[in-house]
This record gives C-alpha cells, structure tokens and sequence, in this order.
C-alpha cells in the first residue's frame, strides 16, 4: 500500500510560524522581500536571515531589479532534485518559466497594479484560453465565471493587421478579449478596431474590453453594435455582463 504522508522533515524550519505559514499555505500571495515582510509583519532583514541558509543547494534564489528583491522559489525549475521542494511555486518563479528578468517585471507590476485597481488575475498558462493559433496572453483577467485573455500594451496600429491579435482570437470563440492601453490611446485604439471590426465582419461576435492604464478604467466595445462605439463600464457591470 502506498504510503501518502508527507515528509515533514523536508519542510521548513523556520523560527517564525508566520512565514512557514504563508510558505505552506499561500505560496502564490507574495513574490518580493517587501511583500512577504508585509504580510508576514517580520522585518526584512530578519526575512532574509530566514530564507537565505535555502539557497545553498539552489532550493531558492533572490533577484534584485528596480529596487526590489525577488524570492525564486525554484530557479532551476522544477525538473531538478531539490532538497527543499516545500517550497511552492510563488507568482515570480512562475512568471520567470519563460520569460527574462526584465519581461517578468514588467508583467508583475502589471499583475499588482490592476489588482490595486480591483481587478482578479490570472496568472497560471492553463487556465488562461488560447487563440487560433494555440498561443496564450501572459495575463488574464478573471470576471464573474469568465477569464478573459488580456493583451498588454499592444500598438494600436498592429491591432487591425493581417496578423492582429483580435483576428486570432475570433477566429476562436471567445466572447471577450481584453487589451490593456497607455494613458491617453484610447481614441486611437477604437479606431484601429473599429477599421477592424469594418474589414473583419463576421468575426462581430467578438467584444473587446479596453483598460486605460494607470486607473484601468473599463471600456466594451461591442462588434454586434453597428455604431461601434465604446460603453463605459463598472466592475459591478462587468460582472454581470453575458459572457
């Protein structure tokens, strides 16, 4: 008979429940020193004190960019033999699976930002639709039972290519594709999909959530609107929304 129990003696040893406890329990909530202090009420220097005898066989790994301190809790990944494996997947080691340094904090401080603005995310490759062409956004955006992929920062102008990220998605049948935009693109970002809506008719079926950074206010433009024009929309509203 096979023997289910874990192996406590591999778990961490830590002199501060609180930390153990975000470690086993929450793994995902926390990616920099500065949010695990947070959370945790332990001041960093002492965090680090903690964490740090880990990284002798590489169970874990810190990662210094802007600023901030990054714990990666598996930066060699998870197909080697670590000692330590109690440590989770927190958010940063998945987003650095493919991607640079430099890429995975630009999509984390999108990630924080839009939950500061209220938005839900996701974060995790399988959950998040894929288009026509088998590919997946970075982010998603989770809205009532949906989960909604969103793209981030897209030029307007590639918006109503041959290649458009809007064609590929639908040619699938997503209801609702969500892009993230600068402050201040938004006239020109409706008109490129709308030109694109125009060139691209049967694929109406498709609607577009645009989020104008830095407040992500929410934007839908329906393809079955023959005006095309963008509605304003609350997060209560967008609950609610058939998708």
């Amino acid at each position: 008979m096979k023997n289910n129990k874990k192996d406590y003696s591999k778990y961490p040893s830590f002199s501060d429940y609180r930390l153990t406890k975000l470690i086993l329990q929450d793994p995902t909530r926390c990616s920099t020193i500065s949010e695990y202090s947070k959370a945790t009420s332990i001041p960093p220097e002492l965090l680090l004190e903690e964490l740090y005898p880990y990284t002798n066989d590489s169970s874990i790994s810190f990662e210094a960019i802007e600023g901030e301190i990054f714990l990666n809790t598996s930066p060699h990944m998870r197909a080697c033999e670590h000692q330590h494996f109690y440590f989770a997947e927190n958010l940063w080691e998945i987003l650095r699976q493919n991607n640079n340094i430099e890429k995975s904090n630009k999509i984390f401080n999108i990630f924080r930002a839009l939950e500061m603005n209220g938005w839900r995310v996701e974060f995790r490759a399988k959950n998040i639709p894929i288009d026509f062409m088998g590919k997946h956004t970075e982010l998603a955006l989770k809205v009532g039972k949906s989960i909604l992929p969103l793209l981030l920062f897209p030029k307007p102008s590639s918006l109503d290519k041959k290649d458009s990220p809007l064609l590929n998605y639908g040619k699938t049948k997503l209801p609702v594709l969500a892009i993230i935009i600068n402050a201040g693109a938004l006239d020109l970002s409706l008109s490129y999909i709308r030109k694109w809506f125009v060139e691209n008719s049967i694929y109406r079926n498709l609607d577009i959530l645009l989020l104008e950074a830095p407040t992500h206010t929410p934007y839908i433009l329906s393809g079955s609107d023959g005006s095309l024009q963008a509605r304003s929309a609350t997060l209560s509203y967008l609950e609610n929304f058939n998708l």
